[in-house]
């Protein structure tokens, strides 16, 4: 018995092969189409596969479809698979069961991938570790009690508290293959299995019906709210009551392959070749279309919260839904499906014209075209009218207006009085006088002949749209460019409609408080009442600002027909908004999920939608006329709003209870949804992102927030979900999240930064006081620079002048011939003066010195030793080396000083100058053999004499030793010598 489940599909379709291809007795067939609306998802519109398996619904309004190709998550506007490409705990993608929990989980049975349960966005796996011995999981049933049962190709199992225990492979019970679960009023488990039928009481698991040529192949079993118990098998559908099958006759050559029950206690079966069969108080009705069912074979029904049947077919999902609108299109015998306008004649049957001129009329249920008047054949028919004297009037696009009364037909063109043979509307007022509503002005028919009225005549524009009558039997006029009244046949002026005027009035009502509701083409809708008019436009939740046609129903709601479809709004809603009260308008928009084949509704001839005697709503689209029982229709309200996923730099976050973005680029998105299986279109969504915006954002329809540049931070983001037809009961949630900031975002970041800043800026305040220290001390240097080349030169100068002219003065009585001597070289040293301070100038504004250190120090030498009658000897030793200008330069000074000390104060006979350039250093020697003097440890310049101090500070600044040895008699010898790397 265990091999029996991997090949009952086999045989079931063998089965379903050999089987006669009409309708059971007793099962007569019902047209889906008239009784709900339909639509169909396939591959292309976002499944994996068509072959739909199972079908199930979580307490988030989420349903769930079971594919052979994975696990599809559906909100009413988007698919989600979960699969072995994107979900690590897949191991097969065919799904044979499904199961919500109580908790808000899915149990997911797979064809060979084990068990496995979805919560919290996380899929789990119940294998054979967990106690679970065979992976082909067919059915799934859990309890009130919190029980999950499991039937799969080998074993019964229970799963409770979190251990799993094998039911069957006990006593006489061998290993078996159970296909479906359910539980009866009474609290027992009953199973379909490959042995028969088998029930759990008390703990005890027995086997009610054994196998037998009726159960042989029993696929399901299912308790309904009367008590019965059904059983699907080979051998058709069957009740089992008291111990006994009964068997449902007219039935026994259907395959039931999936049975459930809707809310009116109606039953759906699924069968394998021959469609859906629907029981109840109707009896048996049977369905198989190839236009609406994608596919005969069904192998799940399920009725959603929402009161929507879904049909999981092998070629596509299709669901059903009962909503007040029914289509009347090419498959009821219209040509054209395009209808441009609808008229309700006296006897409450229903005329149909298309947009090519075609008429159809509808009676009793069924439409047939009709056979225009061979005087009129070929034109092209655009309006319906009958009188009260039973005279049908046609309208035509472009060739005037037919009357046909007793068999005869009358066209009357503008040949005959009419001013334009373009008809649009043709209405008779309470006189009986016909006003027909032309594409250029405005004709009466009074019976014998047509008075014409333009803009002239008080006509506020010359294209007339729509015409109706007002209860005090005033004519209202609407043209392309504003309202008129017409009173008595003559127009008379009125200052509310003034207020429209420019406007496009293409529909016109008014209702039973008297207030006239005007429907523009994109100017929104208008109310006149009391003397005060009022706008309503989108901005007031209008679906539309372009109304082509205003309905009221017993319920004091209005209908609107518009290019984006057709809602019905609270007529007290639109009053207070008229009324300047605000406030939101519950509206209800009706489009092709609704069962409209197209939402584009045709407009502007005439009143664009009928209200019949019996209080239907008919609106002309250019897929058919739509149908509406306003006493059906269902406000649903949508299910919590949810949010999905969240994802930052194209990572998805897991949820958590304290969510940590790792850092990033700042890109982030957001997805939620509010489930709505019957009308998603009515479900608006706005958003806002607490931490980083203040206002609301109004969502798109993609159902996603989207942002970008966002700065680490803690965040939390709000959505609120609202169904238009009930805006004021909102659905909002919100989560949690902190964006982490990059290292260098964080505040310990910017601290350290901050300490380096103060770092620096001490830094830099040390340098510019050291700086400033240097500068100080490199002004200090220049100063006593300054003084030694005064010194060097314009005093030394000075002072050989000085000694000069004294001695002239000591020659003037007794040598007048030594007198003029000095005075001579007094003269003489007083150039020598100005051209060394000149030089001292020049040199401070970097002058170049001119020939090389030899014979510099010569010439000074020869100069000196002329100067002061010294014989001056000098001295080379080695080659010298390239050395910097102001080096040379104070080489040559502290030559030129020593000598000019020597022999101003030594009294010297010889004075010699030796220098030696080593590989090392350069040295400088002066000797004199003068008096000599004997070196204290004072100051050397404690008596206002620099000179040596000078020669000291000019070697020690270019890094070099100065030394001066001297004795009393034996003369002075200095010595300078400097690094060869400071030259």
């Amino acid at each position: 018995m265990s091999s029996w489940g991997p090949f009952r599909h086999i045989l079931c379709c063998l089965i379903a092969a050999l089987a006669p291809s009409g309708s059971a007795a007793g099962a007569a067939s019902f047209d889906i189409a008239r009784e709900y609306s339909h639509r169909i998802w396939r591959v292309q519109d976002g499944l994996p596969t068509n072959r739909i398996q199972a079908i199930s619904q979580t307490q988030d309004g989420y349903l769930w479809i079971g594919t052979s190709g994975g696990l599809v998550r559906f909100d009413g506007a988007r698919f989600f698979l979960f699969d072995r490409s994107n979900t690590t705990a897949f191991r097969d993608d065919s799904i044979l069961a499904l199961c919500p929990s109580k908790d808000g989980s899915m149990w997911v049975g797979t064809e060979g991938g084990w068990l496995l349960r979805y919560r919290n966005g996380l899929f789990q796996t119940v294998n054979a570790m967990k106690g679970l011995t065979n992976g082909f999981v067919r059915a799934l049933y859990e309890d009130p009690r919190g029980t999950l049962w499991i039937g799969t190709d080998r074993g019964f199992f229970r799963l409770q508290d979190g251990k799993i225990e094998r039911l069957d492979n006990r006593g006489d019970l061998p290993i078996t293959a159970i296909t479906s679960i359910t539980e009866d009023r009474r609290g027992r488990i009953w199973a379909a299995a490959g042995i028969g039928l088998l029930m759990m009481e008390g703990g005890v698991l027995r086997r009610v019906l054994p196998e037998n040529e009726i159960l042989k192949g029993i696929r399901g079993v299912r308790e309904t709210r009367d008590g019965s118990l059904w059983l699907l098998t080979l051998k058709g559908l069957w009740r089992f009551e008291n111990g006994a099958l009964r068997e449902r006759p007219g039935l026994d050559r259907y395959i039931p392959l999936t049975l459930s029950e809707d809310q009116e206690g109606d039953l759906w079966i699924g069968t394998l070749g021959r469609g859906l069969l629907r029981i109840g108080s109707g009896g048996e009705v049977a369905f198989r279309d190839a236009g609406v069912l994608p596919d005969n074979t069904i192998f799940s029904t399920f009725e959603d919260r929402e009161g929507n049947i879904w049909i999981g077919t092998q070629d596509g999902l299709l669901r059903l839904s009962r909503t007040p609108v029914r289509m009347l299109t090419s498959k009821e015998g219209v040509a054209d499906d395009n209808i441009s306008t609808i008229y309700e004649d006296r006897d409450n049957s229903l005329w149909l014209v298309s947009i090519t001129g075609q008429v159809y009329r509808y009676a009793g249920g069924r439409i047939k075209p009709f056979r225009i008047p061979e005087s009129a054949a070929g034109l092209r028919i655009r309006q319906v009218y009958r009188d009260r004297k039973g005279a049908l009037w046609l309208g035509t696009s472009d060739n005037g207006v037919i009357r046909w009364a007793g068999g005869k037909t009358t066209l009357f063109t503008t040949k005959d009085g009419l001013r334009n043979n373009s008809i649009r509307q043709i209405y008779e007022d309470r006189r009986g006088d016909l006003w027909i509503a032309l594409g250029s002005g405005l004709s009466r028919w009074d019976g014998r002949q047509f008075y014409n009225y333009y803009i002239e005549d008080g006509l506020a524009y010359g294209s007339v749209r729509v015409i109706t009558e007002d209860r005090n039997g005033d004519l209202l006029v609407g043209t392309d460019g504003g309202l008129n009244r017409v009173r008595d046949r003559k127009f008379v002026r009125d200052p509310l409609f003034a207020k429209l005027d420019g406007e496009r009035i293409w529909s016109l009502h008014e209702d039973a408080d008297g207030a006239l509701w005007v429907g523009t083409r994109g100017g929104g809708l208008f109310r006149i009442k009391n003397g005060k008019i009022g706008k309503i436009t989108v901005l007031d939740g209008l679906l539309s600002n372009a109304i082509y046609g205003v309905l009221e129903d017993d319920r004091r709601n209005l209908w609107m027909g518009t290019p984006a479809g057709v809602f019905s709004a609270p007529r007290s809603e639109l009053d207070g908004v008229a009324e300047g009260r605000g406030g939101a308008i519950a509206i209800l928009p009706y489009g092709t999920a609704d069962g409209l084949e197209s939402a584009q509704i045709n407009g502007g001839l005439g009143s664009s939608g009928i209200r019949t005697a019996s209080g239907e709503l008919w609106f002309p689209s250019v897929k058919g006329a739509a149908r509406f029982d306003p006493s059906q229709v269902r406000v649903t309200h949508p299910s919590p709003v949810l949010i999905e996923s969240v994802t930052a730099d194209d990572k998805s976050i897991p949820f958590s209870d304290e969510i940590r973005i790792p850092a990033g680029h700042g890109k982030l998105r957001i997805e939620y949804t509010a489930s709505s299986l019957l009308s998603p279109q009515r479900i608006t969504f706005q958003y806002r992102l607490e931490g980083f915006e203040e206002s609301w954002t109004a969502a798109s329809n993609h159902r996603a927030a989207y942002y970008t540049n966002l700065p680490p931070g803690q965040y939390r983001f709000h959505v609120v979900a609202r169904d238009s037809a009930t805006p004021l009961q909102a659905s909002e949630t919100a989560i949690a999240f902190v964006w982490q900031p990059h290292f260098f975002q964080t505040a310990w970041f910017y601290g350290l930064c901050a300490v380096l800043a103060a770092l620096c800026v001490w830094a830099a305040l040390r340098f510019y006081a050291r700086q400033t220290k240097t500068r100080y001390a490199l002004l200090l240097a220049e100063r006593t620079r300054l003084a030694r080349e005064m010194h060097d030169t314009v005093i030394q100068g000075c002072v050989g002048v000085s000694t000069l002219l004294e001695a002239a003065s000591g020659f003037q009585q007794t040598n007048v011939e030594r007198t003029n001597q000095l005075v001579d070289q007094a003269r003489v040293q007083v150039r020598l003066t100005l051209d060394e301070a000149r030089q001292a100038v020049w040199d401070l504004r970097h002058a170049r010195l001119e020939g090389d250190i030899v014979a510099t120090l010569r010439d000074l030498a020869c100069h000196l030793s002329a100067e002061k009658g010294i014989p001056i000897e000098v001295e080379f030793k080695g080659s010298p080396p390239p050395i910097e200008e102001h080096t040379v330069r104070s080489i040559l000074l502290v030559a030129r000083e020593a000598i000019r000390n020597s022999a101003n104060h030594a009294v010297p006979k010889q004075i010699r100058i030796q220098m030696s350039f080593e590989s090392d250093e350069v040295r400088l020697e002066v000797i004199d053999d003068g008096l000599g003097f004997a070196p204290t440890s004072e100051p050397e310049d404690a008596h206002g004499h620099y000179g040596i101090v000078g020669m000291r500070e000019r070697v020690e600044q270019l890094g070099g030793s100065f030394l001066v040895r001297s004795s009393p008699g034996q003369g002075t010898s200095v010595v300078a010598r400097l690094p060869l790397g400071a030259v």
